[in-house]
């Protein structure tokens, strides 16, 4: 391929050997050939869709469907019904959007690869030793759900390959080439340089995992490490191709600097996949997900009070178990509401009203995340029947119905209001005028229940508190609970009334802090434990590559460290288990992967035909396992 490309290019300079300074090489003869440079405006091209997208659908939550319309009656049932028609809603949508995002994966993988079906071009990257088999590996673990999370996940990729090159480039400028063939002693030539090379290796690996890197910046940063590392250990001629830039010099045309290339075309691809043709957006999934927990938290709020004042007839039981379920769908949707609200800064880093909006979305986790608390503190107090006797709880019930139906009426309106204008980030007089009118509402009813009780329970007991508490003390229990969920809504209100300047997160502010935690931490235990663990693993399979054993594994095999790296996880349960999906997930996809490149290379390899099925099977086996991927919790 290096010939042909020189032919075609009229004879470009090629590679000096280690240890020799880099002659100046023509521009035009690094320059990608007439199809490159068409591949590479059609990639600018999407790039440019894709941020017109962006900025179109940036304001629009993905509700609106004549099915999230009808859950917002069933809200005004019961959570007994509305949880099987919103999971089963949820399944569809679910069901939909993964396949859309394992489409979009392969349309664009099979965009990435589409160099091998232009000789000249993969010829082009072959003489530029730019290694683009990385690139559907970049796409598939850098694309997400999200556009703020691909883009997370891009940067994190992009930190970790200029690491890689910045370690590579400091030891390969003071030894180009690294270690050489072995002397007359058995040793190689310049030992010390393997043992300094050596020492270097076990410095940046180990810091890498013992500083606080995002998991992110260390998995990209050690596979490719543990690969350039290797070649550098191994002894090699003095006249070898200089495959990394060396004598401090950049050298555009190498592995090191091509690892970059490939990886940030790789990682705008996966950003512009999940922006065309219709951004999915953090933003939007957050935006979408207020209006979800808003009457997800309705629906609950009113079907705990229904088991409270005791409406359903029978079977109560089951309906209180399924309320709980529901409980647990609210806090998962909290959550994941949460981790949208985080990636939506790599979307907009809080530019003009994005800002406000997201932070204001965050306190409205916060303040659901408290009334899901107080709902479950509800909860344990309804779980079992209540000491009260049932004749008095009868004769209280019937009395103080009607002011906690009053409360729960104006709470929930509050709650909705104070939801609504957290969406455009943006409290104006009215709305400060409406939220402030709206919680003196509350407080007047909260104060009224309050004495209601008081006086009832007063009149079926006695005066005296420790009377009243003793034969009312689970009452008095539901009774705290939701007068703490009136209070919150009322705090939370008042806050958003006085129209405060928010803060914003501005980059370099971000960055400086990225930059601190890298060194916060380290001494905590579970951090300690994941840098042992994953530092003897990944040593030994460094070792083991660099020895070999025999033909099954050929000596300086950088192979097996490089996939150790690639599954470092901070996960935090079962190990073996979720060790397990990983190796079968290795194991099918390089099996499958080698078998059907086997077939597909039975007839000429240089033909039309191969490259066009090369490209066509790699998508297809992409969208299967890119929608297991999103569909699996356990691959």
């Amino acid at each position: 391929a290096d010939s042909a490309y020189l032919q075609l290019r009229q004879g470009a300079a090629p590679s000096p050997a280690h240890g020799t300074s880099h002659a100046p090489l023509e521009w035009s003869k690094l320059s990608p050939p007439q199809e490159g440079w068409t591949l590479f405006g059609i990639w600018c091209g999407l790039i440019v869709l894709g941020l017109i997208q962006r900025f179109r659908y940036m304001h629009k939550a993905y509700g609106g469907t004549e099915e999230s319309e009808h859950l917002k009656v069933l809200s005004r049932a019961d959570a007994n019904i509305a949880l099987a028609h919103e999971q089963d809603a949820q399944h569809k949508m679910t069901l939909i959007d993964n396949w859309d995002l394992a489409a979009r994966a392969a349309v664009f993988i099979m965009f990435a690869a589409s160099p091998v079906l232009f000789k000249e071009v993969h010829a082009w990257f072959h003489f530029m030793t730019y290694d683009t088999t990385y690139s559907a590996v970049l796409i598939m673990w850098t694309m997400d759900r999200t556009i703020g999370k691909t883009t997370a996940a891009a940067w994190d990729a992009l930190w970790g390959t200029i690491l890689a090159f910045l370690f590579i480039f400091i030891i390969s400028g003071f030894f180009p080439g690294g270690v050489h063939i072995p002397g007359d002693h058995g040793l190689p030539q310049g030992s010390h340089v393997w043992g300094i090379g050596m020492a270097y290796f076990l410095l940046t690996t180990l810091g890498m995992l013992h500083l606080n890197f995002p998991n992110g910046v260390r998995v990209w940063c050690l596979s490719y490490h543990m690969a350039n590392m290797m070649y550098f250990l191994k002894p090699k001629a003095p006249d070898a191709p200089a495959l990394f830039s060396e004598n401090f010099e950049i050298n555009v045309k190498g592995q090191g600097f091509g690892y970059i290339v490939i990886t940030v075309l790789a990682c705008s691809i996966s950003i512009v996949a999940v922006s065309l043709p219709t951004p999915k957006s953090s933003h939007r999934a957050a935006l979408d997900k207020v209006d979800e927990t808003k009457r997800e938290f309705c629906t609950l709020l009113r079907s705990l009070l229904r088991i409270y004042l005791k409406e359903f007839a029978s079977d109560t039981q089951n309906v209180f178990t399924r309320v709980k379920m529901y409980r647990e769908r609210v806090v998962v949707n909290l959550a994941e509401m949460d981790a949208d609200i985080s990636c939506a800064w790599w979307e907009h880093f809080d530019r003009g009203s994005y800002g406000d909006v997201r932070h204001m979305l965050g306190s409205h986790v916060e303040m659901s995340r408290k009334l899901v608390q107080c709902v479950a503190a509800l909860e344990s107090g309804l779980s079992s029947e209540l000491g009260t006797e049932s004749e008095k709880r009868y004769k209280l019930l019937e009395e103080i119905k009607q002011p906690l139906l009053t409360l729960e009426s104006s709470m929930l309106k509050l709650f909705e209001e104070v939801t609504d204008v957290s969406k455009d980030g943006n409290v104006d007089e009215n709305e400060a005028e409406a939220l402030l009118k709206t919680a003196s509402t509350v407080e007047a009813d909260m104060l009224a229940f309050s004495s209601n009780f008081r006086s009832v329970s007063a009149s079926l007991a006695d005066e005296s508190f420790v009377a009243r508490h003793k034969a009312f003390k689970d009452e008095y229990h539901v009774v705290f609970v939701f007068c703490t969920m009136a209070r919150l809504l009322v705090d939370l209100a008042k806050k958003y009334a006085k129209r405060e300047e928010i803060q914003r997160s501005s980059v370099l502010a971000i960055l400086g802090n990225n930059i601190r935690n890298i060194f916060a931490g380290m001494f905590d235990e579970s951090h300690q434990d994941f840098a042992y663990r994953n530092s003897l693993s990944l040593l030994l399979c460094f070792f083991l590559g660099y020895i070999g054993n025999g033909s099954l594994i050929p000596p300086y095999t950088a192979d097996i460290a490089t996939n150790a790296s690639l599954l470092l996880s901070n996960f935090v349960g079962s190990a073996l288990q979720k060790n397990m999906g990983r190796v079968q997930g290795l194991v099918i996809g390089s099996v499958v992967g080698r078998v059907i490149h086997a077939l597909l290379s039975m007839s000429d390899c240089d033909g039309a035909f191969y490259g066009v099925s090369m490209v066509i099977t790699l998508g297809v086996f992409s969208l299967v396992s890119f929608y297991i991927f999103m569909s699996s919790e356990t691959f």
